[in-house]
C-alpha cells in the first residue's frame, strides 16, 4: 500500500509524496507519521492512501498518531493557502499543529471524520462600540456548535474571557494564544476534533484549530497588524476566516469602530452586509498642541481639564521625530531639499539628513524651533507637579492592550501622525482615534490644524467620504488594493541576485521593480506591484523558479477581496 504525505520539512514545493506502508499497519486518513526525507527524520500528515506507485522508494517509519489529527476542512483550507502564497504545503499544514511531542501527538483521539457543517451562513460587518458588538454575536450563538472570536491581543483576549465568564458562567469558553500551555492546547485541540460545543477566544491561529461545527466566527478590527502573518503559511486572518466561511457555510461577523478598506470592499462587492449603531465620539478638538500650550488662555483650560483628573493617557509615536515651526508666522518648515516634515533633536531631516532651513520659507524669520514627537515635549508643556495625576504613555500599536481606566486621553501631534508616509498608517490612525472611547470615561482631545473636518465626519459616523479618499490616492499610486505586492528574495551574491531578477521579470512579465535593495550580505529583494488578474495568471511560473534560495513572498493584505 502507498501513503501519499504532506512532509513538515519544509520544501519549496507544494508536491506530496509516495511512501509504502505494510497492509497490516492500521493506517488513517490524516493522521501523522515519521517518515525519511532527505536524509532526516521527519513529521508527515497522510493526504491520500493508494494501492501504487512509480514514485514510492522508501518505507513510512512508523505511525504517530492513533488516528486522524487533522480534518478535511484543514487539508482544504491548507491547499487554498498554499497555492495562493505559492507556499510549501506540508510547512503550511504543519503550522496549523502546536508545537506538540510525538507522545503528544500519539495522545490525540479522534471520534469522527465528518464535519457537521451547516446549510447557510450570512456575513455582517458591525460598526458598534465593541461591547456592542459583542452583546450582538452573542446573541447569535446556540448550543452544540464551536465558535470562535477573533481579537488582537493577548490582553484583549483574556479581558474579554473574563467578562464573558462574568455574564455565562455556563458557556464553555477557551482561549488560544501563544501564551497558553501545551498542556491547555491540547485539550482546547481534542474538543475541537471531537465535535464538542465550545467558544474559543483567540489569535489569528485559532482560525487553524480542527474544527468539525463551525458555526460563528467573530473577528475584531481586521486590519490590525496582528492579523498578518509574513512567514509560511503567509495569511490575513480576515481572508481565512472568510474562507474558512465558505468551508462550513457559518456565520461572519466583523466589528470596526470604522470600516477599514478591505472590509469596506468586501460590503461595497456585497459579501458583507453593514449593521451599523448610531453612536458620537467624544473629541475635543484644539489646535496645534504646541502653539495652543503657549497660549496662556488655552493653557489653563487644558490643563484644568487634564490635571484635575487621576489618569491620563497620552497618544503618539514618540519616537524622537521632531517637526520645526515658525514662531513669527506658525509656518511648519520642512526640508529645502527632499520637503520632508521631521527632523531629529539634532535638526537634520530624517529622510535625507540634511541641515534644516534656518530661515522660514513664508516669512523670512530665523525665529525656528524644534517641537513635539517626545514625551519630555508633552510633560514640560502640561508643567504639572501635581503627584495624584498618573500620565501615561502609549503608542497605536498599544492602544489593544490598555484597560478602560483613562479620564482623558490627548493626542497631541495628531497632524504629524496623519502624515506618515506608510500605506495603511492614516486607516490604521482613524481607527485608532473612533475606538479609543472603549479606555476613555470622559473625552478624547486631540490637537490638529489640518485634519478637523475628517475627523468631525469620523465623530459624527460619516465614514465613507474618509475611504473613498484614501482609496483614491491608493488607485493614484497604484498601490494595493488595486495592485498586488510580491516581493522576491534572493539568497546569492549581488550580482548574481540581479541577473536573476531581471530575468524572472522579463520572463514573467512582473515590469520594473518598485524597489530593489542594496547589497546586503546575505540576500537581495525585490518589490513588484502586480494586476489581481496578472497574478492569477503568473503564479504557475512562479514555482518553477523557487529553490532553497529563492522565492516570493506575496503580500497577504487583500487576499480574497
Amino acid at each position: 500500500m502507498i501513503a501519499s504525505v504532506a512532509v513538515k520539512h519544509k520544501v519549496n514545493s507544494d508536491l506530496v509524496f509516495d511512501y509504502y506502508f505494510s497492509p497490516n499497519t492500521k493506517l488513517q486518513l490524516y493522521s501523522v507519521v515519521e517518515v525519511n526525507f532527505s536524509g532526516k527524520k521527519t513529521l508527515a500528515v497522510v493526504i491520500n492512501i493508494k494501492s501504487s506507485s512509480s514514485k514510492a522508494r522508501k518505507e513510512i517509519i512508523k505511525v504517530i498518531s492513533q488516528g486522524p489529527v487533522f480534518t478535511k476542512d484543514q487539508i482544504d483550507l491548507a491547499k487554498k493557502i498554499s497555492d495562493y502564497f505559492i507556499a510549501p504545503l506540508g510547512p503550511t499544514l504543519f503550522s496549523f499543529f502546536p508545537n506538540f511531542s510525538k507522545k503528544e501527538i500519539g495522545d490525540i483521539k479522534s471520534n469522527q471524520l465528518f464535519s457537521a457543517h451547516s446549510h447557510s451562513g450570512k456575513s455582517e460587518l458591525l460598526i458598534m462600540e465593541f461591547d456592542q458588538r459583542l452583546q450582538y454575536y452573542f446573541q447569535k450563538l446556540k448550543s452544540n456548535t464551536q465558535n470562535i472570536i477573533l481579537l488582537p491581543s493577548i490582553y484583549k483576549i483574556e479581558q474579554t474571557r473574563k467578562k464573558i465568564k462574568e455574564i455565562f458562567p455556563h458557556l464553555p469558553i477557551y482561549i488560544w494564544h501563544s501564551k497558553i500551555s501545551a498542556r491547555e492546547k491540547s485539550i482546547v485541540y481534542q474538543k475541537c476534533l471531537c465535535n464538542e460545543e465550545l467558544t474559543i477566544i483567540g489569535s489569528r491561529d485559532t482560525l487553524f484549530l480542527p474544527f468539525r461545527n463551525l458555526k460563528n466566527i467573530y473577528i475584531d478590527k481586521p486590519s490590525s497588524y496582528s492579523y498578518f502573518e509574513d512567514q509560511i503559511p503567509r495569511y490575513n486572518a480576515f481572508c481565512v476566516a472568510r474562507l474558512l466561511k465558505a468551508l462550513f457555510q457559518s456565520n461572519l461577523f466583523v466589528g470596526e469602530s470604522i470600516p477599514s478598506i478591505i472590509s469596506y470592499l468586501s460590503y461595497k462587492k456585497g459579501l458583507l452586509s453593514i449593521n451599523q449603531t448610531k453612536f458620537r465620539r467624544r473629541f475635543d478638538l484644539y489646535d496645534n498642541f504646541t502653539r495652543e500650550m503657549q497660549n496662556p488662555s488655552v493653557q489653563d483650560r487644558v490643563r484644568h481639564t487634564l490635571l484635575t483628573s487621576s489618569n491620563i493617557l497620552v497618544v503618539g509615536p514618540f519616537k524622537n521625530k521632531l517637526r520645526a515651526f515658525c514662531r513669527e508666522c506658525k509656518s511648519d518648515i520642512t526640508c529645502y531639499k527632499c520637503t520632508g516634515a521631521f527632523f531629529s533633536d539634532k535638526y537634520r531631516c530624517i529622510s535625507c539628513g540634511e541641515a534644516g532651513p534656518t530661515t522660514c520659507f513664508s516669512c523670512k524669520s530665523q525665529r525656528i524651533t524644534l517641537a513635539g514627537f517626545t514625551k519630555k515635549s508633552v510633560l514640560e508643556a502640561l508643567l504639572t507637579k501635581d503627584e495624584k495625576t498618573k500620565l501615561s504613555f502609549a503608542d497605536l500599536d498599544e492602544i489593544d492592550n490598555l484597560p478602560p481606566i483613562f479620564d482623558y486621553i490627548l493626542v497631541p501631534y495628531f497632524d504629524s501622525m496623519y502624515e506618515f508616509a506608510f500605506v495603511g498608517y492614516k486607516e490604521k490612525l482613524m481607527e485608532s482615534m473612533c475606538s479609543l472611547s472603549r479606555i476613555a470615561l470622559k473625552k478624547i482631545l486631540i490637537f490638529s490644524d489640518k485634519y478637523k473636518k475628517v475627523l468631525v465626519q469620523l465623530e459624527s459616523g460619516n465614514w465613507e467620504d474618509f475611504i473613498k479618499t484614501q482609496l483614491k490616492e491608493r488607485k493614484k499610486e497604484n498601490l494595493p488594493p488595486f495592485t498586488k505586492a510580491i516581493k522576491l528574495v534572493l539568497k546569492y551574491n549581488y550580482p548574481k541576485s540581479i541577473k536573476l531578477i531581471s530575468e524572472i521579470s522579463k520572463n514573467l512579465t512582473l515590469g520594473d521593480p518598485v524597489f530593489t535593495t542594496g547589497k546586503k550580505k546575505n540576500w537581495v529583494e525585490s518589490l513588484f506591484l502586480i494586476k489581481h488578474s496578472r497574478f492569477a495568471q503568473i503564479k504557475k511560473g512562479c514555482k518553477q523558479y523557487i529553490s532553497s534560495k529563492l522565492y516570493f513572498m506575496v503580500d497577504p493584505v487583500d487576499f480574497g477581496v
